[in-house]
C-alpha cells in the first residue's frame, strides 16, 4: 500500500488531493500544517513510512520548507520523495527546494493528472521487493 501523507492549510485543496488520491488508489493522511504532520512521523516512527509527502509551501504555524528540512534533518533516515505545492510566484525561487530537501515541486493550482503522473513516478522508485 502506498501511504501519501499530505500537510496543506487549506480545506479545497485537501479535499481536492484526497478525491485524486483515492481515485488513484493511493492510502493517504493530511494535516493542516507542517507541526502536525512532523508529530505525527514522530509518534510513528516504528510502524509508518510513507511513500510520498505533499507539502504546501506556505502554510501558518510551520510553512513548508521547515517542515521539510526537519523531516530531512531529523526523521527519516529512509529516503521519501517530497514534492511541494506552491503558487507560481513562489516557484520563481525554485533553488530554495532543493536546499531544503525536497524533490519537485508543483504548482498551484494544478491538474489531478498531473499529480497522480507525479506521485507514480516517485514511488515507482521507491518499490521495494515482499
Amino acid at each position: 500500500e502506498k501511504l501519501i501523507l499530505l500537510a496543506d492549510d487549506s480545506r479545497t485543496v485537501r479535499k481536492l488531493v484526497s478525491k485524486v488520491l483515492q481515485s488513484a488508489g493511493y492510502e493517504f493522511k493530511y494535516f493542516e500544517d507542517g507541526s502536525e504532520l512532523i508529530g505525527y512521523l514522530r509518534d510513528n516512527a516504528d510502524t509508518v513510512t510513507p511513500s510520498a509527502i505533499l507539502l504546501d509551501v506556505e502554510m501558518p504555524i510551520m510553512d513548508g520548507l521547515t517542515t521539510c528540512r526537519e523531516i530531512r534533518h531529523a526523521l527519516l533516515q529512509v529516503v521519501v520523495p517530497i514534492i511541494f505545492f506552491t503558487s507560481v510566484k513562489v516557484a520563481d525561487d525554485d533553488l530554495r527546494y532543493e536546499e531544503v530537501g525536497g524533490d519537485e515541486y508543483i504548482v498551484k493550482p494544478f491538474a489531478p493528472e498531473k499529480l497522480i503522473e507525479r506521485l507514480d513516478h516517485w514511488t515507482g522508485l521507491n518499490k521495494t521487493d515482499g
